[in-house]
């Protein structure tokens, strides 16, 4: 039995190593496939999100895709060139707009979801599924518990040792 002491895995290490080349592997994929539909994995996930919502407001992306209005707003202006969403403003304030997919879409949605469901796929085929769940339980519990609070308090602490 190989033993690896805790600093040779931490974040800086092996765990981040191997969530980076996941990611740049999948990233790399969605790109390719996502390409004959003019389209990168950055706008992957506006479509995916309007495809299981329905219709949002522009403003419910920043929080959710982590990026600044500036980087949503040309996201979505390049979908709404290509034809895949509309942008009407909301008749209940028409300060902000409403987002909705078009027919074409809804169909370039379906295609990405089902390179992303491959994707998915070939990760559970490595792995067992109780793996695959332990994972996923892992990975939602470490993105809960690092926030830029959390992060403040342990440098605060660690400063004051």
């Amino acid at each position: 039995m190989i033993l690896v002491r805790s600093e040779e895995i931490m974040f800086g290490g092996k765990i981040e190593n191997h969530l980076i080349s996941f990611f740049r592997k999948a990233k790399n994929i969605m790109n390719r496939e996502a390409h004959q539909y003019g389209i990168q994995a950055s706008e992957v996930r506006i479509l995916d999100i309007l495809y299981k919502e329905g219709t949002l407001s522009q403003d419910a992306f920043t929080s959710r895709l982590f990026a600044d209005r500036t980087t949503i707003s040309r996201r979505i202006k390049k979908l709404e060139l290509l034809g895949y969403v509309k942008k009407e403003k909301n008749s209940k304030d028409n300060r902000t707009y409403e987002l909705y997919l078009t027919e074409e879409g809804k169909y370039v949605a379906r295609k990405v979801l089902y390179i992303r469901e491959n994707i998915t796929q070939i990760v559970k085929n490595s792995i067992s599924e109780e793996e695959f769940m332990l994972l996923a339980k892992i990975l939602e519990k470490a993105d809960n518990g690092l926030d830029e609070q959390q992060y403040l308090k342990c440098k605060l602490e660690r400063e004051n040792e």
